[in-house]
């Protein structure tokens, strides 16, 4: 019941992380391509994705005859964490034509968007189920050690087909 209760309190595994990179330019012609109107910025974007396992909903039940220790409902992964950070350079804002911080946030939030889809979730997904593995493996031989095995029900493997969604 100890084990229970302590993995109940880290509600996530968090078991791959990527990082990506990619510079935009973002210009915006003004009137008649004057250079007084024209405003550009070049963005450097970093972002770091985390995926893992939302251990909310397992749960653990211990069979004393049997010396099994049975994790039921293991998730599939999620992304955990998508954090973007950007430097902006060369901000090139015209005389009659400046950059306001709502367009500032609403290009950050595309480019964001775009970074977004260069995002190997299939890699940071199979690298999530190895890591899970990996982690069950560990378990299971201390727990054997002490005469007990560890059951987990849909133990993660990498299933391709099954390729989860991510926000």
């Amino acid at each position: 019941m100890i084990i229970e209760e302590q993995i109940r309190k880290i509600a996530q595994l968090a078991t791959a992380e990527g990082r990506y990179g990619q510079m935009f330019n973002h210009k915006e012609v003004g009137f008649l391509d004057y250079p007084s109107f024209n405003k550009s910025v070049i963005v450097d974007a970093d972002a770091r994705v985390v995926v893992g396992f939302d251990l909310e909903g397992i749960r653990i039940t211990a069979d004393a005859k049997t010396k099994r220790l049975i994790v039921h409902n293991w998730p599939q992964p999620v992304e955990l964490a998508y954090e973007v950070d950007m430097r902006y350079f060369d901000l090139d804002q015209g005389l009659f034509n400046s950059f306001d911080s709502k367009e500032l946030n609403e290009i950050k939030a595309r480019m964001g968007e775009e970074l977004r889809a260069e995002i190997d979730f299939e890699t940071l997904n199979q690298k999530s189920f190895e890591q899970a593995a990996n982690l069950l493996a560990i378990i299971d031989d201390n727990l054997r050690l002490s005469g007990w095995s560890l059951e987990v029900e849909k133990r993660p493997e990498i299933e391709l087909s099954e390729t989860p969604v991510y926000k």
